[in-house]
């Protein structure tokens, strides 16, 4: 096989799997089914995910050794069958490593702490 050839079949599969992997949506924890979005008692209706919420962490924070993860909403108007319906997905997002402040990850909190130790 000519090596020009091999290289050109190459380049145009890297191409084509890197615009698959941008094109995909976030992906959420395996196992995670999305939550459907309720406005009291019913599961809203939508046309577009603007109409479910705004997306934005929601307050709880978690260690992952020296990195503060927070918890993400985002919210998908998802069309099952005839009908669209908003759903919730939350993901943990990383935040920043406490250790290159030379301070220390403390679940629960969104800011490093002081070190306790000496």
């Amino acid at each position: 096989m000519n090596w020009k050839l091999l290289i050109i079949v190459i380049a145009v599969l890297l191409v084509g799997l890197w615009y698959a992997l941008v094109s995909l949506p976030e992906v959420q924890d395996a196992g995670t089914v999305p939550a459907p979005v309720t406005d009291g008692h019913d599961v809203r209706e939508c046309s577009s995910g603007e109409e479910c919420g705004v997306p934005g962490f929601t307050g709880v924070y978690a260690c992952r050794g020296d990195n503060v993860f927070g918890e993400y909403v985002t919210y998908i108007c998802f069309a099952a069958g005839n009908s669209s319906k908003c759903v919730e997905v939350t993901s943990m997002e990383y935040i920043k490593n406490c250790a290159r402040e030379g301070r220390e990850c403390v679940s629960g909190l969104r800011e490093c702490q002081e070190s306790i130790l000496p």
